[in-house]
């Protein structure tokens, strides 16, 4: 089974960057990239009838940026999957990964600045985010900086208790 490239966007604080690096990371494995649009379970969520086009719930900024990442896909010849799902963001990326087991990076973007009150929250829900998965989590902001989550060491490796 090919291995795919998760990029998950928040459609409340969308971060398009992490989607357009997870389109040239799979580029560059020759990989393909699973989008997953997320609304927030507010009342927001997309509602896409059975005759409607899948894109008809985004606004139009949402639309142009979905359809930058398509184009940036089709261009470097990488297939594209577009999910959509509503509700707690990491909880959707969590139910996602536990159904499909081919993901092998999640790429996300992030602000450049996080409130001080959001950044425990944000810590905690990647913690548990990493504990579900076993593939590579990258973060990307909005001047192209990567940060990589390193699964956490046991203390004493090697060692068994």
């Amino acid at each position: 089974m090919a291995k795919r490239v998760l990029v998950p966007i928040d459609l409340a604080r969308p971060t398009p960057w992490g989607a357009f690096y997870g389109g040239h990371l799979a580029a560059r494995l020759k990989s393909s990239v699973t989008l997953m649009a997320i609304s927030p379970e507010n009342g927001d969520c997309l509602k896409v009838g059975p005759a409607q086009p899948p894109l008809a719930g985004l606004s139009p900024a949402q639309r142009l940026w979905v359809d930058q990442v398509v184009g940036q896909c089709q261009r470097e010849g990488v297939s594209i999957e577009i999910f959509f799902s509503c509700g707690p963001f990491f909880e959707e990326i969590i139910k996602f990964i536990r159904s499909q087991p081919a993901i092998q990076f999640i790429v996300m973007g992030v602000p450049n600045s996080i409130p001080q009150k959001n950044y425990q929250a944000l810590a905690a829900a990647l913690k548990l985010l990493h504990q579900e998965f076993g593939g590579e989590i990258l973060l990307v902001r909005e001047k192209g900086e990567i940060t990589r989550l390193a699964h956490p060491r046991s203390p004493n490796p090697g060692r068994e208790k």
